[in-house]
């Protein structure tokens, strides 16, 4: 007689499933994040570039510290 088991209602796949959910959820985040910190660096670069704004108005514009902004401005240097 064979025996018939729904994996899909067992407990311990729920969970597995619910913990995939959150590791997805979470890389997702972290992705615009990442995403967003690089558009933010390709704006302050552009300001950098135009050399109408100073560092500090940058920043503040921004809402990034000003050594973040001379950082960048360092490295554009070299």
């Amino acid at each position: 007689m064979p025996i018939i088991y729904d994996l899909e209602t067992d407990i311990r796949f729920l969970q597995g499933v619910e913990k995939g959910v959150e590791k997805g959820a979470k890389q997702e985040i972290e992705k615009q994040t990442h995403k967003q910190q690089e558009e933010n660096k390709a704006k302050i670069i552009k300001m950098l570039k135009d050399d109408t704004l100073s560092t500090e108005k940058i920043a503040t514009y921004m809402d990034v510290s000003i050594e973040y902004v001379n950082e960048i401005k360092k490295q554009l240097k070299d």
